[in-house]
């Protein structure tokens, strides 16, 4: 488990391999429990507290509010990839596989969001339409928010056969490479330069710089389909307000 200091209001943490595989669709569920308690013991977090998304690829956000976190903690939410809340109970979680995980906190006034930005998700602006809800509900000035990209497929090693349907973006187009039949797609590097188009300073964003495809000692979906070696799995993106 790697604890992320984006700031010290925030509990930002992501699990890695060796704490298992934290998604019960790929292992025993009693496995699954077993290891997702071992970090919700590290954390001291009631397991009923947790509100995790059941991800489809979607922009759907769900704002945790006074009124509605009893109600959806201990939950896996289905249709849902991001949420955004004010809510110091509710422990926020995400699994991902190469998908890019972001998280923007707003330090003025104690908001976060989570989202899940796979290359779907990023072509529906899911990161950016997370800000927009931040900044209409909570009052946030892009200006002054941190932003945190963690694990996720490179530039480099994220791949298509079939060509990306936003390769007429002129938003994309740095963004999308063709190298021997094959399109790379830089996913943080798009969710970043959006983020900064929308007003989010550069010294602001802190990216994790591992990438799934490559580093073993992450779960990457990619690699599990090119090798009975490497188990199909996920790891969780933990966050909360402290």
């Amino acid at each position: 488990m790697k604890t992320i200091d984006l700031h010290k209001n925030l509990l930002l943490a992501y699990t890695e391999s060796s704490d298992g595989n934290m998604d019960e669709r790929f292992n025993d569920k009693a496995q699954v429990m077993s290891n997702r308690r071992k970090i919700y013991n590290q954390f001291d977090l009631n397991p009923r507290t947790v509100i995790e998304a059941k991800q489809i690829h979607s922009d759907r956000i769900l704002k945790l509010t006074e009124d509605n976190t009893k109600m959806w903690v201990g939950n896996n939410i289905p249709g849902v990839d991001g949420f955004i809340t004010n809510q110091p109970e509710a422990a926020l979680l995400l699994k991902v596989a190469d998908c890019l995980p972001v998280i923007i906190y707003d330090p003025d006034h104690h908001v976060f969001g989570i989202f899940h930005v796979g290359w779907q998700g990023a072509i529906k602006n899911i990161h950016l339409k997370g800000l927009s809800q931040m900044e209409e509900e909570y009052e946030s000035n892009p200006g002054k928010l941190l932003v945190w990209l963690g694990p996720s497929a490179c530039g480099n090693c994220y791949e298509s056969i079939e060509k990306p349907e936003q390769v007429g973006d002129q938003n994309w187009k740095p963004f999308i490479k063709k190298k021997s039949n094959k399109w790379k797609i830089d996913v943080e590097g798009y969710v970043t330069e959006s983020l900064k188009q929308a007003g989010i300073k550069s010294k602001s964003i802190k990216s994790e710089k591992r990438c799934t495809i490559e580093d073993e000692g992450l779960f990457s979906h990619t690699r599990s389909k090119s090798s009975e070696q490497y188990p199909e799995a996920r790891f969780l993106i933990l966050a909360k307000l402290r």
